[in-house]
């Protein structure tokens, strides 16, 4: 877990009613330089970005590429699949790998979006670079 401050929120239910027992919300905090929170992590990236880089979006794009596919391994045990697990804990699953690179991209300040495809939503980026979408799937290159 990063440096944040995490809501669960649980509900029992009766299905068949459609009622609700019990709603409860629990926060947790949790703090330590053993765990970096998402802002620190993007914004490091960011910054890394911008010194390995001319700056430009079409430098900075494939470098927040590779520096996330570095960070990354894939969960094959489908205890990570959050975009908050992809950039503090290493371990993710497709949709993270997606949802972390547009939260990179997006700190950049490059413009891109989430593209699903409608028959098992699966997703992937779609980058724009000099008024050109690319798309990036981050799967296959791991």
């Amino acid at each position: 877990m990063a440096t944040e401050t995490y809501n669960f929120r649980f509900y029992l239910m009766n299905k068949a009613l459609g009622v609700t027992h019990l709603r409860t919300n629990t926060y947790i905090q949790v703090a330590g330089d053993a765990h970096p929170s998402v802002a620190s992590t993007v914004g490091l990236a960011e910054s890394q970005a911008k010194q390995e880089t001319d700056g430009t979006e079409y430098e900075m794009a494939p470098y927040l590429h590779d520096w996330l596919l570095d960070q990354l391994k894939y969960d094959n045990s489908l205890k990570w699949p959050s975009v908050e697990s992809a950039l503090t804990s290493e371990l993710s699953k497709f949709q993270a790998y997606e949802s972390a690179y547009a939260k990179l991209l997006s700190a950049a300040g490059i413009e891109n979006a989430k593209t699903r495809d409608i028959y098992d939503g699966y997703t992937w980026n779609a980058v724009k670079l000099d008024d050109e979408w690319y798309q990036v799937d981050y799967i296959w290159d791991d």
